[in-house]
């Protein structure tokens, strides 16, 4: 990963961001630069605890390494998404054209190849809450009458 400039996408309130990635040093370093830059941020090592946090905090978005132990990261998504919506951004070593596409398929919103730039996920994070908020419902005003 390279260390860019910050976002300037800040999260308007605190978003809860889990991640679920077993590279401990990893995590540190996305803890600090997710917080730096406004989001809450909670963390498991595993799918089987992800899945558990996943449920318990109801996180704003999930970034989900693939390569996980016992069980990976595309078999988490696929029984995330009996449950909940959730974005997903995937981050993964491998990063050919099959990988990406049988991780978007699998139900992810973004796929994004180890190692990457901590200013280009900070965008993609932004990005998808973005879209995400885009697309949640409005609440109407009653209308005068």
């Amino acid at each position: 990963m390279t260390p860019t400039a910050r976002s300037s996408g800040a999260p308007a309130a605190a978003a809860t961001i889990l991640i679920i990635e077993d590279e401990r040093d990893l995590v540190r370093l996305l803890k600090r630069c997710l917080g730096e830059a406004g989001y809450a941020v909670c963390a498991a090592f595993s799918a089987e605890s992800g899945l558990k946090l996943a449920r318990d905090e109801s996180p704003a978005l999930i970034l989900l390494d693939i390569a996980l132990p016992a069980m990976d990261g595309l078999t988490f998504l696929r029984l995330l998404r009996k449950e909940s919506q959730v974005p997903v951004i995937l981050l993964s070593g491998r990063g050919t054209d099959v990988d990406r596409i049988l991780g978007l398929k699998a139900g992810a919103d973004d796929y994004v190849p180890k190692p990457f730039s901590l200013g280009e996920l900070l965008a993609r994070i932004a990005c998808v809450l973005r879209r995400r908020s885009a697309d949640a419902p409005k609440k109407r005003r009653p209308s005068a009458s």
